[in-house]
């Protein structure tokens, strides 16, 4: 049985390689999410200059033009959106400012599980009592 998401969540990837962004991409919009493409950091940076933002970053560590770490950077405050970085080096598990880290390859269902929690985390830290 697979786990049913939310229609109403988007998610922005951000990865510089086409193929793996358009297998991401209809996988989930295939879950029920809506999916936001970028190929760098940089490109990534300009789409959250406009609404609406995204409930949650997937983001590759390793890009041309603005990689991942240096995203994060900019990101800094710029809005609490919480980011998974998947990463194909075991170097990169303790990243401070990721809210999860998935060593590629990472199985699907493995993403969403991870997405989940994260928006789930996300969700309960934005109500108010």
């Amino acid at each position: 049985m697979g786990l049913k998401l939310g229609a109403s969540d988007t998610i922005l990837l951000i990865d510089d390689d086409p193929g793996v962004r358009e297998v991401h991409r209809l996988w989930l919009t295939g879950h029920g999410y809506q999916v936001t493409l970028a190929e760098n950091g940089a490109v990534a940076l300009r789409l959250l200059q406009e609404p609406p933002l995204p409930s949650l970053i997937l983001l590759d560590l390793e890009m041309p033009v603005m990689d991942g770490h240096a995203f994060l950077e900019k990101l800094g405050n710029l809005a609490p959106i919480p980011v998974i970085v998947l990463s194909s080096s075991a170097d990169d598990v303790e990243i401070p400012a990721a809210a999860a880290i998935l060593l590629k390859p990472c199985s699907p269902e493995a993403l969403l599980r991870a997405i989940r929690r994260q928006l789930d985390a996300h969700s309960i830290e934005g109500q108010t009592p």
